[in-house]
Parts: C-alpha cells; structure tokens; sequence
C-alpha cells in the first residue's frame, strides 16, 4: 500500500477486483442476453427468430393478471416465511448461547435441517402432508381432532401454508446461527453491568441484546429476504403452483412462461423486473445496515 500509495478504500477495492472479474465474467453476458431478450420476441418454432418488440413485453407485464397473483403470492411467502424464521431463529439463537452439557452437538443438530438438500426436504414435507397417507393426517385422526382426512395440498390456504411451514422448518436453523455469532460479539461486561443496576432478563434483552444485535439481524433479514424473493424449488416439489395458481411465485410464473409456453421475450421481462426489485431491497437493506453500524 506505501508503495503504490494506496489508502484503505482502494485497497479494499484491489482485493475484492479479481472476485468483480469472476462475476462479470460469468454472470455479466447472460445477464446482459436477458435483457437484450426482454426487449424482443423469440419464436422457437420458426428457427429462433429474435424480432425487436421494444417495451411491449414489460406492458403486457403489468396488464397480466397472473404476474400480479404471482407477485402477491411472493410477498406474502416472504413476509411471512422471513417473520417466522427470525422469531424461531432468535429463539435458537438465544437457547444456545447459554451454557449447558452437550452444546457443540446440539449446535450441530440444530444445522441439519438447513444442511438438507431443499428438494428433498420439500418432498418429505409432502409426504407429510399427503391427504391418503400423510402423517398430519394420521396424527390428527388419533387425537380425534379432526373428522376426517384433510387434503393439504389440494386446498389453496393449506397449500400455502404447509410451503410457509416447510421453508420456516428448513431455514430458521441458518438465521439462529447468524443471530448466535452476533450474541456471543456483545461483551459480557455490558451484561454484567446490567445486573448491578438491577435490570432484569426482559430490560436486558429490550436495551442491550436487540440494540446490539441489529446488524446480525439486518444481515439475517437480508439474506433471507432476497433468497425468498427467488422461491421456486419448495414450490416446484410441492405444488407445481397449484392448486391453480393459489402458490405459484415469480419465479416458477417466470419457468412456466419460459420453459413451458416457450415465451422467452416476456419470461426475460419478468427476469429483469424481478432483478430490479431485489436489486432495490438489497439497496434498502443496505442502507439500514450502514446506518446502523455508524450509530453503533
């Protein structure tokens, strides 16, 4: 850095450069061949041919009433899968910070469900939730809780639910363990003092653990916010978007009008609009985060 007079910033810059090249060069041109295909219309059974349609696929975007049932269905999966798993993740999080026998291996336990290939998870949830076989089902029927089978996946509330369950089930282990690495940051001394003034478990957690904690927590909400916002593979193993389009996302609307309807024009629109709106979160959620550690 004293040689070539470098200051923290660029050499910051120059570390993170060969990382840049590496994603440009892989993402960089297929990026940039969606956008140029959003702006055409691609024929795949006249030999490809790629006709120059300017903005009218972005129009046919926002007239078409199934990308707003699927983009409701994203928020609604986000808000409330991303809710879920930070009230089940600070929970874990706060369990394992303390000391008892056995809490390396508990740790470890605790990640397996997040370490579970997510295709498979998801079939396993709909094994469970089979309305012939499934084991809700069976459990349910001997309590005597029920009258009946219940078809989870064939009703459009329960369908959705059982995806918010699945995904909540499978994630809230990883956002534990990033709250965990925040808890175990904040000095014991700050507690300690705490208790000498006479705050208790619920002021010390209010006034130190979540001031403290917030850019673990804005790191976990963005990390999982952004993730959610490309749901396909739990819909995709689940439902297929059924039943009709009760659970169908952007991104699985985004395959089926690609892959199955061969409509790569507007399947590229929608990529680009869905890149933008992540984009924007992100932008916000970063903005918080460096807003929050300049105050701390």
């Amino acid at each position: 850095m004293k040689r070539h007079r470098l200051n923290d910033f660029q050499f910051a810059i120059l570390l993170i450069l060969p990382a840049i090249i590496f994603m440009v060069a892989v993402m960089g041109f297929p990026f940039g061949y969606v956008i140029r295909m959003s702006f055409c219309s691609y024929d795949v059974f006249a030999g490809g041919k790629t006709t120059f349609i300017g903005l009218k696929n972005f129009f046919t975007i926002f007239s078409d009433p199934e990308f707003f049932n699927a983009f409701k269905n994203t928020l609604e999966f986000t808000s409330i899968t991303v809710f879920f798993q930070f009230l089940i993740g600070m929970g874990i999080a706060l369990l394992l910070n303390q000391m008892f026998k056995g809490r390396a291996i508990i740790r470890t336990a605790v990640l397996l469900p997040w370490a579970l290939p997510t295709v498979i998870n998801s079939l396993f949830f709909k094994w469970m939730f089979d309305g012939q076989y499934g084991v809700f089902n069976d459990i349910l029927l001997r309590l005597h809780l029920v009258q009946g089978k219940i078809n989870w996946l064939g009703s459009p509330i329960t369908a959705r639910w059982a995806i918010y369950l699945t995904q909540t089930w499978k994630v809230s282990s990883l956002v534990g363990l990033i709250l965990l690495a925040g808890l175990q940051a904040i000095p014991s001394e700050v507690y300690e003092a705490a208790k000498v003034d006479g705050a208790g478990k619920l002021k010390r957690f209010l006034h130190i653990t979540l001031p403290l904690l917030k850019p673990s927590i804005l790191i976990a909400l963005i990390f999982r916010s952004l993730v959610a916002l490309q749901v396909f593979d739990v819909v995709f193993a689940m439902t297929r978007g059924g039943p009709g389009y009760s659970t169908e996302t952007l991104v699985y609307n985004i395959y089926r009008q690609t892959f199955v309807y061969s409509r790569f024009g507007y399947g590229s629109a929608l990529s680009v609009l869905l890149s933008i709106i992540i984009f924007t979160l992100g932008f916000f959620y970063i903005l918080l985060l460096y807003k929050s550690e300049r105050i701390l």
